[in-house]
């Protein structure tokens, strides 16, 4: 039975209230998705849901199993490729991140990431820049013992870089605000569990619609659809390790996972400061600093004069501090990162705690709030 717009968006305020909440869709007023561009994304969904989740038991033979395997593998990376170069990635990142049932395992994922020494210093100075959140690892820096005297160099050679440029006529690079911590997300719409058959019906209204019509960008309601459409289909088919995994190749998208993580609390600062030490990381990010001094200038200055104003560092302290060989203590990353696998799989194959998303037997449908109206 096919039903019409009007008819599935009845049976979805029907059974609305009886269902009970399973994540929450927060998009950005800046998303962008074209039909072409939503077409393959579900395209690529439906092979993806066709092929299941099968067991060895369930073939005659090794061979099979395997191509088996082969076939989903590939569905599975076709997939997240289209994913992650499509416009609503920053939102499926931002409700996975938000999502209940995931909080669990993509914790344990970025935690063994970073301890694995696989997301590098850089990457997590952008990310918790992003998030609104770069004192709080310049006071981590600061009050750490081992750390103290190379985070000072940096300070020292970022003033010495700002004077330099000054006194020599140089034009300095202009320099971005932080970012309020809250960040982007001003929409929320919520989503809730309903049976499977409703789901299904209604699946297939939305699939039809969506993809009727131009080439033309999907407005607000249509982006919520795919949103959720998506990150449903990503848990039932128990791929999040695969996305992650895919995700932490491309340091821009683990840019963003992570300033995603950080925005929702997923993750705080002081988590991703204990991993990274363990795993050397922090050389590398102290380096970047060093380095990308004008990009933070601001908040660096600002720190610094926090620090004079309160007594907790002198003057004297920052014009002795070296400059150079930023390290700390005995741990470094090349020491640390030995006790991981170098190979991402196993990393993640060798973590404890780190589970795989089992298929849920509910799926998730949308209510909009003008459908109460």
């Amino acid at each position: 039975m096919k039903l019409s717009h009007a008819t599935a968006l009845s049976l979805l305020a029907a059974t609305a209230f009886a269902a009970s909440s399973e994540h929450t869709i927060m998009m950005s007023e800046n998303t962008l998705m074209k039909r072409s561009e939503a077409s393959e994304l579900i395209a690529l969904l439906d092979e993806l849901k066709a092929l299941g989740t099968q067991k060895r038991d369930a073939f005659e033979d090794d061979v099979s199993y395997e191509i088996y395997m082969e076939k989903r593998e590939s569905a599975i990376g076709n997939f997240i490729t289209a994913l992650l170069n499509s416009g609503i990635i920053g939102d499926v990142f931002h409700t996975l991140t938000t999502d209940q049932a995931l909080k669990s395992e993509i914790y344990s994922l970025i935690k063994v990431a970073i301890q694995g020494a696989l997301v590098h210093g850089p990457s997590l100075i952008k990310a918790i820049w992003n998030a609104g959140l770069i004192q709080e690892i310049f006071n981590k820096f600061i009050n750490d013992a081992e750390l103290r005297s190379a985070f000072l160099g940096v300070i020292k050679s970022v003033i010495s870089t700002a004077i330099n440029l000054l006194t020599g006529g140089s034009k300095s690079t202009p320099t971005t605000s932080a970012p309020a911590a809250s960040g982007a997300y001003k929409r929320e719409i919520e989503a809730f569990a309903t049976p499977a058959p409703v789901k299904r019906e209604v699946d297939e209204v939305f699939k039809r619609e969506i993809l009727d019509g131009e080439d033309e960008y999907l407005d607000k309601r249509d982006l919520v659809s795919i949103i959720s459409y998506v990150v449903t289909t990503i848990k039932d088919s128990g791929i999040v390790q695969s996305l992650f995994k895919k995700v932490i190749e491309n340091p821009t998208q683990t840019v963003n996972f992570l300033t995603s993580a950080l925005k929702t609390g997923l993750v705080v600062v002081e988590d991703i400061y204990g991993w990274a030490k363990s795993s050397g990381v922090l050389d590398s990010a102290l380096n970047f600093l060093k380095a990308n001094g004008s990009s933070y200038i601001s908040a660096i200055f600002s720190f610094v004069g926090k620090l004079l104003g309160s007594g907790s560092v002198t003057p004297q302290e920052i014009s002795s501090a070296a400059t150079t060989g930023i390290t700390y203590g005995t741990v470094t990353a090349s020491s640390t990162a030995t006790s991981y696998p170098n190979d991402i799989s196993a990393i993640f194959s060798a973590a404890a705690g780190t589970t795989t998303t089992t298929s849920f037997t509910t799926a998730t449908t949308l209510v909009k709030r003008r459908v109460f109206a």
